[in-house]
């Protein structure tokens, strides 16, 4: 049995279907790797000259780790007014080529594949070839790679077929991330 949906994607249902891919591959972990790895490397580049100079000092070090951390929690946060500036833009240009304004998807599911269509084409893909998928309050985004993505806003589809949706991404293994 088939389950079958249609949906438009407004340019805010897919900024904000963006900042989900964004959070949801590098916001937290990213972070914390940042700030592990760049911060070392700052303190060795701030520790380096004393070491030649003066010698090991585990005081120094700490203060040198410290401070590459603060240098690292700046550039992290010079990252996210980046961020902040061109996920926005660049969305409004993806959208813009995508031509999508307006444009209805439908999308079509059973045990073995999804369906999805619209004017513009057909993709259809075995479950397999969906990465993984994740959610939020506002969107569901099946993930075909790290970067492409469906983008199923729930505030247009029923919540009985966005269940019947989960329940065949479950059974079919594709992870949830």
């Amino acid at each position: 049995m088939s389950t079958s949906f249609a949906v438009t994607m407004p340019f805010e249902e897919y900024l904000a279907a963006n900042w989900l891919m964004i959070r949801r591959n590098w916001l937290w972990r990213g972070v914390i790797r940042y700030l592990l790895v760049l911060g070392p490397i700052l303190a060795a580049i701030i520790e380096s000259g004393a070491w030649v100079r003066d010698g090991f000092d585990a005081a120094r070090l700490v203060a040198s780790l410290l401070l590459g951390l603060a240098f690292a929690a700046g550039a992290l946060a010079v990252t996210f007014l980046w961020f902040s500036w061109s996920v926005p833009r660049s969305a409004r240009k993806a959208y813009a080529e995508l031509k999508l304004d307006g444009v209805a998807t439908t999308y079509t599911f059973n045990q073995t594949e999804l369906l999805v269509s619209n004017t513009l084409g057909t993709a259809r893909l075995p479950w397999d070839h969906i990465t993984t998928w994740t959610e939020n309050t506002r969107m569901i985004l099946l993930c075909r790679t790290r970067m492409m993505f469906f983008c199923i806003p729930k505030s247009q589809v029923d919540v009985g077929e966005l269940e019947a949706l989960r329940s065949a991404l479950i059974a079919a293994n594709v992870p949830i991330r």
